[in-house]
């Protein structure tokens, strides 16, 4: 069996990172940008919630939470590995493509100090 400790959690995909600023990507991290996390937070959310299908978002939680390779997953779902990993890849596409919306409407609102009464910031 593969040896899956040494692998690393992106931040898009587990909800656990929440609580814990040091797995926000760099650019995040500094004490002025406690809005933008909080966009981002909710970005992440949104995405997990609604932007992904049950079945990616089970596979997603399964690979990066419980560490479970692709052909465990496979074997759960009665699938190949191939599957598993073209599930996730098209989860990671989705949530990637939201995010990066949601934070360039934010940025743009940012821009022209809108985000005083805006929801999304």
């Amino acid at each position: 069996m593969k040896n899956t400790a040494s692998r690393t959690v992106p931040l898009e995909y587990t909800v656990a990172w929440q609580a814990d600023k040091r797995m926000l990507p760099a650019h995040l991290r500094t004490s002025d940008n406690a809005r933008r996390i909080k966009s981002y937070k909710r970005a992440l959310q949104n995405a997990l919630e609604a932007r992904i299908t049950p079945l990616q978002r089970e596979q997603l939680m399964l690979f990066y939470e419980k560490r479970m390779n692709k052909t465990q997953i496979g074997k759960l779902y009665g699938v190949g590995s191939s599957t598993v990993c073209k599930t996730l890849k098209a989860a990671e596409k989705n949530i990637k493509e939201y995010i990066d919306l949601y934070m360039q409407i934010y940025d743009m609102l940012e821009h022209e100090h809108l985000c005083e009464d805006n929801e999304l910031c």
